[in-house]
């Protein structure tokens, strides 16, 4: 990763602005993101901050996209989109892809890397102004099928002139479905990546800022299972993410968080999240990697827990 700080000219108006480029990989494409501070020259005060990503996947196949924050106009927009509590907004504003790149998932890309950026800044993306023959309007619909975002002001029946806001759970994953991504613990978990969190080598959980964050060891001290989570906030919300699926899905992406699949443990220690300890399979691959002693042990206790349960019938 490149990283280029640089002071800029004066603007019009007695402001001047600070920039700085970032240069990463992403797959077989290069995202350069250029964040710029306008900031007045008495009180040093910030005018506003705009984000700019360009993506290069060879061959032509360019695109960007831009967004603008204001910081003074946070509160009164919080307010009139009903947050309760006022968070930084980035409005999109400029998305433009050439003509051989469109349709093959580069604006969607940008959006992601856009995105991903805001939401770690604890901000919030919002578009309020696009063309009515922009590709971006069937983007911000799919986004409103697939639950990723909400409209939070309308402005006539044309859709056109709502303004749409991006829940940040999804930030990571603007393309393809949810499929069935659907349950608290995926969406949670999905959020954690998006915020930049991860687990290290060692099962550590790394913050975004690169500390290493505490967990807590939910489960009965003498029960068969014990597991490992940390606190996050998500939006207005604190919750808890299971660090051994955060794992899995660093390690195996989406489809360590999709129904029917679970997170395994293959030395049967539940509190083990190193990398090398995390695998992903069916509910009997996961059974299966516990002793024998253990499985029969865990299935008379689920038996006489049934028994009782009839008898109180």
């Amino acid at each position: 990763m490149k990283t280029t700080p640089k002071i800029g000219p004066r603007m019009p108006g007695g402001a001047f602005t600070k920039a700085r480029t970032t240069e990463t990989k992403l797959g077989t494409c290069t995202v350069k993101r250029k964040t710029r501070v306008f900031t007045r020259t008495k009180g040093n005060a910030i005018l506003r901050r705009q984000i700019d990503i360009d993506i290069d996947c060879g061959e032509g196949r360019t695109g960007g996209i831009n967004a603008r924050h204001y910081p003074s106009r946070d509160e009164d927009y919080s307010r009139a989109y009903g947050l309760r509590t006022p968070r930084p907004l980035w409005f999109v504003g400029e998305v433009d892809t050439e003509e051989r790149a469109q349709r093959q998932g580069i604006a969607t890309r940008a959006y992601e890397a856009l995105a991903k950026y805001v939401c770690r800044q604890g901000g919030l993306l919002v578009s309020n102004a696009r063309l009515a023959d922009a590709y971006s309007n069937d983007f911000w619909q799919k986004q409103l099928r697939k639950g990723r975002a909400r409209v939070v002001e309308k402005h006539g029946d044309a859709f056109v002139h709502a303004t749409v806001l991006l829940d940040c759970r999804h930030a990571g994953d603007l393309s393809g479905g949810l499929g069935q991504l659907t349950t608290r613990t995926s969406r949670v978990v999905l959020a954690a990546k998006a915020a930049g969190y991860r687990v290290d080598a060692k099962g550590r959980v790394i913050a975004p800022s690169g500390r290493v964050r505490k967990t807590q060891t939910k489960g009965s001290a003498h029960g068969p299972y014990r597991y490992r989570t940390f606190s996050m906030k998500d939006g207005e919300h604190v919750v808890a993410v299971p660090v051994a699926h955060l794992a899995a899905a660093q390690k195996y992406g989406k489809k360590a968080l999709r129904a029917g699949v679970e997170v395994r443990h293959l030395n049967d220690r539940s509190t083990d999240d190193r990398l090398v300890n995390i695998a992903i399979g069916s509910r009997h691959t996961n059974i299966m990697d516990s002793p024998k002693a253990k499985r029969v042990r865990i299935a008379k206790a689920g038996a006489r827990a049934a028994k009782r349960a009839r008898r109180k019938r």
